[in-house]
């Protein structure tokens, strides 16, 4: 799982400042507020992020409408192969929202 937390940092590069944040069951990744955290689990790993609306994709494990404008997403990565370009643009897009 350490080679697909990479890979998604990697991804990121670019988009602006990133604070990463570890804790004890996350990695919040952070800018001006959390717009993601990464938990590794067991024998996966869990990606939470925002949205303004819901996202609908098989890839989406979970949703929970938080506020009127935020929706809270959870993806499962169960190998490197599911960083998916997908999964990093929703990332990216968390990331725009923490600028409103």
């Amino acid at each position: 799982m350490h080679e697909a937390f990479e890979m998604i940092l990697i991804k990121l590069r670019g988009i602006g400042d990133i604070n990463i944040s570890p804790a004890r069951s996350a990695v919040f990744l952070k800018h001006s507020s959390t717009f993601a955290a990464i938990k590794p689990l067991k024998e996966v790993m869990k990606i939470e992020f925002y949205s303004d609306k819901k996202i609908r994709s098989e890839f989406i494990n979970k949703l929970l409408q938080i506020s009127k404008n935020r929706v809270a997403h959870s993806v499962i990565i169960t190998r490197k192969k599911d960083v998916r370009k997908e999964l990093i643009d929703w990332i990216k897009h968390s990331y725009k929202l923490t600028h409103e």
